[in-house]
């Protein structure tokens, strides 16, 4: 069984919130945990999960040292619903920096300048910086937290993000590098990379955008430092240390 907060959109008038305080999520938590742990007794498996919004919005910062582990999750087969989705992308993340890749970007960045920009649904927030800080990609990798405007509501994972909305903040985002002193020619040094997990089958996103229009929409300076991120986190840190190596051409 999943248990799973209430999704809503700005198109529509019934709902503005669900469970997306601390209090109320905890409390969510707090009445799934007997079952949880009966279930683990008996069955051993915990039976009954909790989406990973409630452990976002009830732990907030401190969400990855009051995450379950892996194998609280099994085979983690409510992925698709939103379960396990966090605990994995941490588990792969720690696992590219034990493997060097993190540290292969981070030396491809060094040597070449390059600031890399890591598009991310606004959920990430809760836990992506500490990630890029524990890996020592900081300050030069960063997560580009994108607003659904497209969609409103709480609608904030990066899997439902759309082409314009994704597109209005590289543009916002470049704008900014731009002045920026410390970035001689930004067209050169920054790369931004948009989530595969953004496209369906048929490449293209909920608003019917490709990446081909994404990046047509932000522009020619910028449009070719536009690629795309692969869902594994090990697969995206050696897709970028590739583009922030000094001899690459796009």
């Amino acid at each position: 069984v999943g248990v799973v907060p209430l999704g809503f959109t700005r198109h529509q008038r019934a709902f503005d919130e669900s469970f997306d305080d601390p209090e109320s999520a905890l409390r969510v938590l707090g009445q799934l945990e007997p079952l949880q742990r009966r279930a683990l007794a008996e069955r051993g498996t915990p039976w009954v999960y909790a989406a990973d919004e409630f452990y976002l919005n009830a732990y907030g910062a401190d969400v990855l040292d009051l995450l379950p582990e892996a194998a609280f999750y099994g085979d983690f087969s409510m992925f698709e619903d939103g379960i396990g989705i966090v605990r994995s992308m941490v588990d792969l993340f720690r696992e590219g920096v034990a493997s060097g890749a993190a540290a292969r970007l981070s030396r491809a960045m060094e040597e070449s300048g390059m600031r890399v920009r890591l598009v991310c649904g606004e959920t990430m927030a809760a836990y992506m910086p500490r990630l890029l800080d524990e890996a020592a990609l900081a300050p030069r990798m960063q997560a580009l937290f994108v607003r659904n405007d497209f969609f409103g509501g709480n609608v904030d994972v990066t899997g439902l993000l759309c082409g314009r909305d994704v597109a209005a903040a590289i543009s916002r985002d470049w704008e900014g590098l731009r002045e920026d002193g410390e970035v001689a020619d930004a067209a050169r040094h920054v790369a931004y990379f948009v989530p595969a997990v953004m496209f369906n089958d048929d490449e293209v996103t909920l608003d019917g955008w490709t990446l081909g229009d994404i990046r047509c929409h932000v522009g020619p300076e910028i449009g070719d430092r536009v690629f795309l991120a692969p869902s594994n986190p090990i697969d995206c840190m050696e897709a970028a240390a590739k583009v922030s190596k000094p001899s690459f051409n796009v």
